[in-house]
């Protein structure tokens, strides 16, 4: 952004300052290849932060230009005590004043073109998102693949009124009340800050798709190459015996999560008229058994524990089939692959 060499000072309040700059954070530290991805930008009507995968904007009245290290900024501004404050530009420094305690402090800004080829172009028109889309996104965020060589996977997938999660394990499908016009492929990275957002609108274009919520904060995430594989919906075409889960299993879901991984997974192991909570962890291990009215082979499966405790608050079904268990709630379905008997 160009610099303003001028003493044109202006009062901005500080507490609003923290908030916007809070906001636009996601875009600050996520990459190592871009420089700029340390820094707050400052138009003199907007306020942004950038990565070379996610750029967020904030419209804020401060009536400078120019960059500063993000980090540090949002710590000064923490440590002031005064709610109004004076900011300027002057010799290519941004200074800030308290007005009671008559303090000056002087920040270095370090300068950036007006308008890096590099930052995402926002569209101008701009189509309505489903009330419940953030709801989808949390509801299959973890079911996505962590892995960014698996191209599309790492990603989450809409398509009409299909939220999609899946990880070649396990497959989530959140079910939008209203469908959208046209595909969407959020990176896992970015939607994990997405969700943080109440947005209320979508656009993109050949390399971006853009957020935007009502105060006119923009939310952007660069796409991922590829398609999505068509496959995974053969994943939900299973028939099989219905299961039942015994009263009371929130309980032990509960208990379970007092020792388990980082990744949150608790293993279950279903055999004849009992089924088998294991969860451990580096402290500690947790193995809870339960009556079940179940006949048959034995099997494993793996979930994430969040996961199971709001199934298990909608339903106490799955459907068993030859290699997966499926859970189905109105609005859900979550495909679990079942694994070898351990």
């Amino acid at each position: 952004m160009e610099n303003m060499n001028g003493g044109k000072v202006k009062t901005i309040n500080r507490k609003e300052l923290i908030n916007v700059i809070e906001n636009v954070k996601p875009g600050l530290t996520q990459s190592n290849t871009v420089d700029l991805s340390e820094f707050i930008h400052f138009g003199e009507e907007e306020v942004l932060s950038f990565s070379d995968n996610i750029c967020v904007s904030a419209s804020y009245i401060t009536g400078i230009k120019g960059s500063v290290k993000g980090d540090q900024l949002l710590e000064i501004l923490k440590k002031l005590d005064d709610d109004e404050l004076k900011v300027k530009m002057e010799k290519n420094k941004l200074i800030i004043s308290q007005k009671k305690k008559k303090k000056e402090i002087k920040i270095s800004m370090a300068v950036a073109d007006s308008n890096p080829d590099i930052w995402p172009e926002i569209p101008d028109k701009w189509k309505k998102i489903p009330d419940d889309f953030i709801k989808g996104v949390e509801s299959t965020i973890f079911a996505a693949s962590k892995d960014p060589s698996l191209g599309a996977l790492a990603g989450i997938y809409i398509e009409k009124d299909s939220v999609l999660g899946c990880d070649n394990h396990c497959l989530a499908v959140f079910k939008l009340k209203k469908k959208i016009d046209e595909p969407l492929l959020i990176p896992i990275q970015a939607a994990k800050f997405l969700v943080n957002y109440p947005v209320v609108e979508y656009a993109q274009n050949d390399n971006w798709i853009h957020f935007s919520t009502s105060d006119s904060t923009i939310f952007s995430c660069r796409k991922i190459d590829g398609e999505y594989p068509s496959g995974v919906w053969d994943l939900l075409k299973i028939k099989g015996k219905p299961i039942v889960f015994p009263e009371r299993f929130r309980e032990t879901l509960e208990r379970s999560q007092v020792f388990q991984a980082e990744d949150n997974q608790v293993k279950f192991y279903i055999a004849t008229d009992k089924i088998t909570c294991i969860s451990q962890s580096e402290t500690g291990e947790i193995e809870e058994k339960s009556p079940l009215d179940y006949k048959g082979v034995p099997f494993i499966f793996k979930v994430n524990s969040d996961l199971i405790k709001q199934i298990i608050d909608q339903t106490d079904k799955a459907v068993l089939g030859e290699n997966s268990l499926l859970f189905e709630t109105d609005d859900f379905k979550y495909v679990v692959a079942l694994v070898s008997n351990e």
